[in-house]
């Protein structure tokens, strides 16, 4: 499990290429599945069948989602939901994760895609979500989070769609 987690994690390339987003979740899910099920973690896909493809590096983007999907388990110690949603607006792919974490207290969400900005403590280097915003930005995509305490977090991305 481990060797295929640091495989998913570890960008080989940064070959851009038509990737189906939505297999890239699954992908990651299926690796992941039994570390949230044991820490109480349920998982609710409603993934969009008419999303074309989109123009990025898979094996960059995949370091993308596993950020997200391991920031929404250190949120949520005592068990919880992880959403993952996607769809189509216009010519653009819109990709949602959202948890039913502790929430980002209003005075740290401006900060939480700086470089090294952490509210681990020692457990984080702040670098995860720095390095995930940088990687959607480099395809032409934004990256937003909105946050209530107490009641989760939801990150949402934008990307081009891959077609023409």
């Amino acid at each position: 499990i481990i060797s295929g987690l640091l495989d998913f994690y570890r960008p080989e390339s940064a070959y851009i290429e038509k990737t189906d987003v939505n297999q890239l979740i699954c992908d990651l899910l299926m690796l992941v599945s039994i570390q949230l099920e044991k820490a109480g973690i349920g998982v609710e896909k409603e993934l969009a069948e008419d999303l074309p493809p989109l123009l990025l590096s898979p094996d960059q983007f995949r370091q993308v989602l596993l950020n997200l999907v391991t920031n929404a388990q250190d949120a949520m110690p005592d068990g919880g939901t992880l959403t993952i949603r996607t769809r189509r607006e216009g010519e653009r792919v819109i990709l949602c994760f959202g948890d039913t974490g502790v929430g980002i207290p209003p005075e740290n969400l401006p900060y939480i895609f700086d470089p090294f900005f952490t509210t681990k403590g020692r457990r984080g280097t702040g670098l995860g979500l720095s390095v995930s915003y940088g990687i959607v930005t480099s395809f032409d995509g934004t990256m937003k989070a909105a946050s209530e305490p107490g009641r989760g977090t939801t990150v949402t991305i934008s990307l081009p769609a891959g077609e023409g």
